[in-house]
């Protein structure tokens, strides 16, 4: 017999209920995936903040008590929870971790499946192994949790607990949670990339930086040698007048003063070199309080007249050891920022030395530099009454190339910072707007030692010599003051303003040259090169290599048999005088060693004194 089965009312109505949930359900979870796959997850501050959406979105459209998102870590031995949203109590942890050796099932599970559905999880054999430790105490009856992939390998789970009776989880919300480890991944990876690109683009900053120091080396170090082409001129001439001068004249004073600051400005050069990398550091004992008083006699013209400068030094000799020209850097470059920090503005700058016996503790709490040791430093503050700065503003404050000023420098505090780690000191500034600025500087004092003394020979002829001295160097001023400063050692001159012309003159007088001035860094033809052609030439004379490089930098390939030697520049006339009988004696002891007397090779010295 057949026919029609017959429903009851009742039961076509709650049939029809049923559909209208289920597609409203399904109707839901595609609105909610759908905003979540159009979301702009680097618009969220970091990602923990973006995969708090994903777990309250989760939750909420699951009607769950508790979503969370863990990742493998330590080679996918453990995961760890990122976050955890309890939506009752509306509260994000994280940090709980799990160990694969402890859960072993449910770490197998995790690699060969990608759901694990756990309508009974307390007896579920994939997560039974939590029920003592995690689900019984939570309260938590039935898991549903969804892989993460990225890439093709599994990275963590998006983990949903359902807290009371057992829940048995539909086909659509297997799916839904599917898809929303899948936006885990999505938001993962888009954070990903966007890290990936901020360390590109740092590393194309840290690049840029680079080759901006580079050039700015290089830039340096030209300028230091063009520089000290200057400053021979300058210290050239000014030895002239002192040797022509009594020191009882009304000049000789002025004289000395333009000594000092002629001296100040070759450190100054010697440290733009080491900058450069082509300078060596000079560490001599120094007086802190000599180089303070030094600097500000030298920069008191550059301070604007309404900015008075107050000492308060300490009464004993602060020793420490240091290269000059770096140390008169650091100051310069502290008492300038301060003068700029108060324009044109009436104001006060404060300078005070100290001897600070400083405990680790108090060195790590005030400097934060924990590799300081305890022990004695000699601290010198500079305090202005400027305009101060933010705290934003001191956090970078010693990077390179920042800089408040429209037009500044940008590596000056920079440098400093260097200057005084490279010394084994450190470096505080506290500073707020409208208060000034107070940068603190110690560095380690020497105790119970002696001030580095430069000497210099005195200012007399010590002998005169004979002959002629060729001088090659492209710069006239220094040609110039080169050929004074022979010919009133009794020499004649012959000078050329480049290598090939040098040589030329050479050949054209040989039989007089009895020695030669040579510039290394001249164009067209090198230093090198010209003393190349020279001995090819012929010339057996000494020959005494001019730089306003360094010694090492300039002869490190240069290999004379004829004892060529080194003049840095700027160099003075004793200096000029002092090297050439050494250059001399050298050549007669030379000689004297070899098959008798050189009937070619000509003394320097005409009358001993």
């Amino acid at each position: 017999m057949t026919g029609q089965r017959n429903t009851s009312p009742e039961v076509a109505e709650a049939f029809h209920r049923l559909r209208t949930e289920v597609a409203q359900l399904f109707r839901r979870y595609e609105q909610t995936l759908l905003k979540l796959a159009k979301c702009d997850w680097l618009a969220y501050p970091d990602p923990a903040t973006a995969l708090q959406q994903i777990t309250e979105t989760a939750a909420e459209t699951l009607s769950i008590a508790r979503v969370g998102i863990w990742l493998y870590e330590n080679d996918r031995q453990q995961i760890r929870c990122v976050d955890l949203y309890e939506s009752d109590v509306a509260r994000h942890s994280s940090g709980m971790v799990l160990l694969a050796a402890d859960f072993p099932q449910y770490f197998a599970a995790l690699e060969a499946n990608r759901t694990i559905v756990a309508h009974k999880a307390r007896s579920d054999p994939r997560t039974a192994e939590f029920t003592t430790s995690y689900l019984v105490p939570q309260g938590i009856t039935s898991m549903l949790d969804a892989t993460i992939r990225l890439g093709g390998e599994t990275i963590g789970v998006v983990c949903h607990e359902h807290v009371g009776p057992e829940r048995r989880w539909s086909v659509d919300e297997q799916v839904f949670a599917g898809s929303m480890a899948d936006v885990a991944s999505l938001a993962m990876d888009n954070w990903k990339r966007k890290q990936a690109e901020d360390e590109r683009r740092a590393l194309e900053r840290k690049l840029q930086d680079a080759q901006r120091l580079e050039s700015l080396g290089m830039l340096a170090g030209g300028i230091a040698h063009d520089f000290n082409n200057l400053l021979t001129a300058i210290g050239g001439n000014l030895s002239l007048a002192q040797q022509t001068l009594s020191p009882s004249s009304p000049a000789w004073p002025y004289l000395q003063h333009i000594h000092v600051a002629s001296t100040l400005a070759a450190d100054l050069t010697r440290h733009l070199l080491a900058y450069a990398g082509r300078g060596e550091s000079s560490i001599e004992r120094l007086d802190v309080n000599t180089v303070v008083s030094e600097i500000t006699k030298l920069l008191r013209v550059s301070v604007p007249s309404g900015v008075t400068i107050g000492y308060d030094l300490a009464p004993e000799t602060l020793i420490v050891e240091a290269d000059p020209g770096q140390l008169h850097q650091v100051m310069m470059n502290l008492i300038v920022n301060a003068a700029e920090a108060l324009g044109e503005s009436e104001g006060s700058i404060s300078i005070s030395t100290k001897l600070l016996d400083a405990d680790a503790r108090y060195l790590i709490e005030r400097f934060r530099v924990p590799e300081l040791a305890e022990g004695h430093y000699v601290q010198v503050d500079v305090v202005d009454t400027g305009s101060g700065i933010d705290a934003e503003t001191r956090d970078k404050i010693f990077d390179p190339f920042f800089s408040t000023k429209f037009r500044g420098r940008g590596l000056g505090l920079s440098v400093v910072y260097g200057i005084v780690r490279s010394h084994g000191g450190a470096i505080r500034v506290e500073s707020e707007p409208g208060r000034g600025t107070h940068f603190t500087v110690i560095v380690p004092a020497v105790e119970g030692a002696e001030i580095t003394q430069r000497h210099e020979a005195p200012l007399t002829l010590p002998w005169r010599g004979g002959g002629l001295v060729l001088v090659i160097d492209d710069e006239a001023v220094v040609r110039e003051v080169a050929e004074e400063m022979l010919m009133r050692l009794g020499f004649r001159v012959l000078s050329r303003a480049d290598g090939e012309a040098g040589v030329e003159a050479y050949r054209a007088h040989h039989r007089d040259v009895v020695g030669v001035l040579l510039d290394l860094t001249m164009p067209h033809w090198s230093g090198a090169k010209t003393l190349a052609q020279l001995r090819l030439a012929g010339c057996e004379a000494p020959v005494l290599l001019m730089s306003g490089y360094t010694e090492r930098d300039v002869l490190s390939d240069i290999v004379d048999p004829y004892l060529a030697d080194f003049l840095a520049k700027p160099f003075s006339f004793n200096e000029l005088s002092q090297k050439l009988r050494e250059l001399v004696v050298r050549k007669g002891e030379g000689s004297a060693r070899t098959a008798g007397t050189d009937a070619g090779v000509r003394p320097l010295i005409k009358s001993s004194g």
